[in-house]
């Protein structure tokens, strides 16, 4: 899924009761698959509805985790219109209906296959009839609008993690490198760590599976990677947002922002953290209060998977260890 916008967890919108027909034998086996690279067009009926029963959920929450993450560092960010390239069922339309609401006003969805489009519409409808195909006006290209942040977004994998990090080179070196910023997941812009390790860089969402017979009745846990660009000077950027922001010697931290890559694992007296950090390393840092200090301490044992954290920088991390395999 590639998302493009303009100018926590993301509370659902209603869904309307779902036709039985989609409940689908075929769901079970594509709960835990993320479709292919290459679009198939010819995706029968039975399949999209698989898909709506497997993966309507799963999507939803994932694209909700990257978009919260845009709205929580960047609040006066305001978009009003998406993109979304390989759009599925839509699903990050509704996320980011959630995330930003009534300040998108338009939406466009790129989607090769007739099969899930129709049940899209179904969808966007409350599962009533499909309408007549939609009409689009005359379009014009306004390269002088400011650029809004590009989203993509896999499942988390190494093939998905491998396709994000091609991207990702292939942005930092082109002819427009220099006007690229990664605004998250990446807390640098070197080669990622563990694409060398042959591990993908993934983070959980919770989420609760579609209330249909033969689904969990309990939370389950998506994994997701992704990559979000932004282009020099953007609108996504706020005065507040840690990363992207000018560096203010009263509140960055000395060493950096570091990304949380793993569960944390609390201990009785420190903190065990799998960091991405700002030099380019994967490191396993254990903080305690003697080595880094009661703030650093409270806000390692308060941190979740995928958070960013302060890196102690070089002096706080002679007891850090490089991650290996």
């Amino acid at each position: 899924m590639t998302s493009s916008t303009g100018g926590g967890d993301v509370t659902p919108p209603p869904i309307s009761p779902i036709d039985p027909s989609y409940r689908s034998p075929g769901a079970s086996g594509a709960r835990k698959r993320s479709r292919s690279l290459e679009p198939d067009v010819r995706v029968p009926a039975e399949a999209a509805r698989g898909y709506l029963v497997a993966r309507l959920a799963r999507d939803y929450a994932a694209a909700g985790r990257v978009l919260s993450e845009i709205r929580a560092r960047a609040p006066d960010f305001t978009p009003r219109t998406l993109l979304d390239v390989g759009s599925g069922l839509g699903a990050a339309c509704w996320a980011a209906q959630g995330a930003w609401g009534r300040s998108l006003q338009h939406f466009v969805c790129v989607e090769p296959s007739q099969a899930l489009r129709e049940v899209a519409e179904r969808l966007r409808h409350g599962g009533g009839a499909t309408p007549g195909p939609a009409h689009f006006g005359p379009v014009f290209l306004r390269p002088l609008l400011p650029p809004g942040p590009q989203v993509l977004l896999e499942n988390g994998t190494r093939a998905g993690h491998r396709a994000l990090m091609e991207a990702r080179e292939e942005l930092l070196q082109g002819p427009d490198a220099d006007s690229v910023e990664i605004f998250a997941p990446c807390p640098h812009r070197l080669p990622c760590p563990r694409l060398s390790q042959g591990r993908a860089c993934a983070f959980a969402q919770s989420f609760w599976p579609l209330p249909l017979s033969g689904n969990p009745s309990a939370p389950e846990r998506e994994l997701v990677s992704f990559l979000v660009v932004r282009r020099r000077g953007s609108a996504v950027t706020s005065p507040g947002d840690p990363v992207m922001s000018p560096p203010d010697p009263m509140t960055s931290p000395l060493g950096g922002w570091a990304r949380v890559t793993a569960p944390v694992r609390p201990r009785p007296r420190h903190v065990s953290l799998s960091l991405c950090c700002p030099d380019g390393a994967q490191r396993r840092l254990a903080v305690t209060v003697a080595r880094h200090g009661r703030s650093l301490y409270r806000q390692a044992r308060a941190s979740r998977w995928g958070d960013l954290l302060p890196f102690p920088g070089e002096g706080g991390t002679a007891n850090g260890k490089a991650e290996r395999r």
